[in-house]
């Protein structure tokens, strides 16, 4: 029986690896982009490159370009301006698509009721908003799985993980 997913991602070289590994275990039925590591435009351009590059057959949709509340830090320091180390990359082929990445996880959650698992490699921002748009999307999930928080030590503060600190109110 197929699984499958939406990646929740603030696409940075650590997302395009998420993106590909995930593609060969779920059926992947979107992308959602929301603010993180990079500048915005660019987390777009690097999920749309990372689905014409591995040629995924993936929607990206367009999530929120800031946190819930409070200031949005980047880290292009870590993950380079462009968010893939600088690396040079062609403009993509493909589009977004025109339905809100917080339409998308709700409508998803309504087709794939029960089945849908989240993959949530990024701060929070999309999924908060997803549950304050439509509580119930918790009852059609099947299972979130989290990049974020720390345990003993933090990789932005000493006691923060980043997508937990960039948007701590969506955490």
């Amino acid at each position: 029986m197929p699984r499958y997913a939406i990646i929740d991602s603030d696409t940075a070289s650590d997302d395009t690896i998420a993106i590909l590994l995930a593609s060969k275990f779920f059926k992947l039925l979107g992308i959602t982009i929301v603010a993180g590591n990079v500048k915005f435009e660019n987390e777009i351009k690097n999920a749309l490159f990372t689905v014409e590059y591995f040629n995924l057959d993936v929607p990206v949709f367009i999530g929120s370009s800031r946190p819930i509340m409070g200031k949005w830090s980047t880290v292009e320091e870590v993950h380079g301006n462009n968010g893939i180390g600088d690396w040079k990359i062609e403009e993509p082929k493909i589009s977004p698509e025109k339905e809100h990445a917080i339409d998308a996880i709700i409508r998803l959650s309504k087709e794939y009721e029960g089945e849908l698992e989240i993959l949530a490699v990024s701060p929070l921002t999309n999924l908060a908003l997803a549950y304050l748009k439509d509580p119930t999307i918790v009852k059609r999930i099947k299972k979130v799985w989290i990049m974020g928080g720390a345990f003993s030590r933090g990789n932005t503060t000493p006691i923060a993980e980043f997508n937990f600190w960039v948007d701590p109110e969506a955490a």
